[in-house]
């Protein structure tokens, strides 16, 4: 898929649902900033209903944030309350000493965010997403074919394993 902006209203939940392949034992890592796109608010996309569909489908999902959006935080425990275990949501707000690049890295991942699957191994990229914003810009998606020779999955993979090691579990 070539890049394009995207805005989330429209089309990414759709884009997503077409082209991520989930199964069984999918591992979902999605890391983000504020959550924002789980809020429920207008103009926001269906995120919620996209996680719980790939729950259902058998997914384990780790979203990692670091500035959450109250109303979001409450509409996923709600979802983990229905779900269970296979649901987590951790704060890395304060794991910059652990990241490689430190609080610079995780500074970045205020604005470029990141979902990653395993088994398939997949890679959505949001190269600029703005705390609060509708609208995302520079994304791309990475199938399986793509991510066996594609640097940047084995880098988002280490980071999210030191995110998981290092973040703490809020819900």
């Amino acid at each position: 898929m070539t890049k394009s902006d995207v805005l989330i209203k429209d089309s990414e939940i759709p884009i997503l649902q077409k082209l991520v392949q989930i199964q069984p034992q999918t591992i979902v890592s999605i890391v983000e900033y504020d959550l924002c796109q789980f809020s429920g608010r207008e103009g926001f996309a269906d995120w919620l209903g996209m996680l719980e569909s790939w729950l259902e489908q058998g997914a384990d999902v780790n979203l990692y944030y670091q500035a959450p959006d109250k109303n979001s935080l409450t509409r996923l425990n709600t979802l983990i309350q229905a779900q269970g275990s296979a649901l987590s949501v951790r704060d890395f707000s304060r794991t910059a000493e652990y990241v490689p690049g430190g609080v610079a890295a995780i500074e970045v991942l205020q604005t470029f965010h990141f979902s990653l699957f395993e088994n398939p191994n997949q890679l959505w990229i949001e190269q600029q997403h703005l705390p609060g914003a509708k609208r995302t810009f520079d994304c791309e998606y990475l199938p399986k074919e793509i991510c066996r020779g594609d640097m940047r999955y084995k880098q988002f993979l280490d980071l999210t394993r030191i995110l998981e090691r290092t973040s703490e579990r809020l819900i």
